[in-house]
């Protein structure tokens, strides 16, 4: 009586993944804007870094306003930074430096719809111009200052010049004159003349201006390198915008079929030959290596062969498969020869392994 052999082989993949995260960055847009006899626009003609900067001009400050409004979108509590450089080239006898205005989104309808500059200079303090919003400005310091003056930054945070207009819109506050920090805490606890609530509310954009008073007469000021919250503005004629794409750095392979049955094998004989298909499914150009799971006296680990491209050999195969590259794919052709002296066991399984490794 002869025993038979039957052979079941399965197949296990190795693959190893890695993924680098993304990372996203934007700029907003910034807008130059005038009233009256004043300008606004970019300049080359001095700047502090790298090549441009904004040249504000008003000739008559009692009805002339020049400005440039940067957008944001900043709890007014959490703005911790903001400064600029700035040169100012002209005075008469008396000038003021660059003022800071904060656009206040009131009415929560995200939206800045204050005309500052008519508040100011055009309709003074008519309460409609507010447009349901406010406003929170930084006075520069009060000149004369004599000749050019060299770029200087300036901290307007630290610049204890703060106000508001008043809780009716059509007047200052009755507290003129503050820190930044002491604004804040003031509107906290609800001891301004304001009609700002809390500082939860919205920080629209940020305005660096000069006109608005007589004191500015024939006045050239230059800006630039307006730092908030981290952020640089630096009035480059050309923008960049930070671009990020997510290429995962995968190793993985697949295989087909992923079981073989070898049939029926009588002791001496050997199996037809059977193909494995093996596709780099990752990212990288792969090597990949095959050994057989298990120990001397199994059939699989003994015994089974691969075809290495010149002659069939047995038990593992480093670089089976030489620089597969993405998507590729390479076909292996298999074989299981039965020895003659083996002991038949009834039903034999196996695993051979394919292991990937990036290059």
């Amino acid at each position: 009586m002869r025993k038979l052999v039957s052979v079941l082989l399965t197949l296990a993949v190795a693959v190893s993944l890695m993924a680098m995260p993304a990372v996203t960055s934007a700029s907003p847009g910034i807008e130059l804007n005038a009233v009256g006899s004043a300008t606004a626009a970019i300049s080359t003609a001095t700047y502090h870094s790298p090549n441009n900067s904004v040249k504000l001009y008003v000739k008559d400050g009692s009805v002339d306003w020049a400005e440039v409004s940067i957008p944001v979108d900043i709890a007014l509590k959490d703005i911790n930074e903001l400064s600029f450089w700035e040169r100012v080239t002209s005075y008469t006898t008396s000038g003021w430096d660059v003022n800071v205005v904060l656009g206040i989104d009131l009415d929560v309808d995200d939206v800045f719809e204050a005309d500052v500059a008519g508040w100011h200079v055009t309709d003074s303090h008519n309460a409609t111009l507010l447009g349901g919003d406010t406003f929170i400005e930084m006075d520069g310091a009060l000149g004369p200052l004599s000749g050019a003056l060299s770029w200087t930054q300036v901290n307007a945070l630290t610049t204890a010049r703060w106000w508001t207009p008043n809780s009716t819109g059509d007047g200052l506050s009755k507290d003129l004159y503050c820190s930044f920090a002491d604004l804040l805490t003031k509107i906290g606890t609800g001891g301004w003349d304001t009609n700002i609530p809390n500082t939860d509310v919205k920080v629209k954009c940020v305005k660096l201006l000069i006109g608005g008073a007589g004191s500015w007469m024939d006045e050239t000021a230059f800006v630039d390198d307006v730092i908030i919250n981290g952020k640089t503005y630096d009035f480059e004629p050309t923008s960049s915008v930070g671009l990020t794409a997510d290429v995962p750095d995968i190793v993985a392979i697949s295989v087909d079929p992923t079981a073989i049955n070898y049939g029926t094998l009588y002791p001496g004989q050997t199996s037809s030959v059977e193909s494995i298909t093996v596709t780099n499914i990752g990212t990288h150009k792969v090597d990949v290596d095959a050994d057989v799971s298990g120990s001397v006296g199994d059939l699989f680990f003994d015994n089974l062969q691969l075809w290495t491209g010149a002659s069939w050999s047995g038990r593992s195969w480093p670089k089976i498969v030489d620089d597969l590259v993405m998507e590729g794919s390479k076909v292996l052709y298999t074989r299981l020869p039965v020895p003659s002296d083996y002991t038949p066991s009834g039903t034999e399984t196996g695993l051979l392994v394919f292991t990937a490794t990036g290059v």
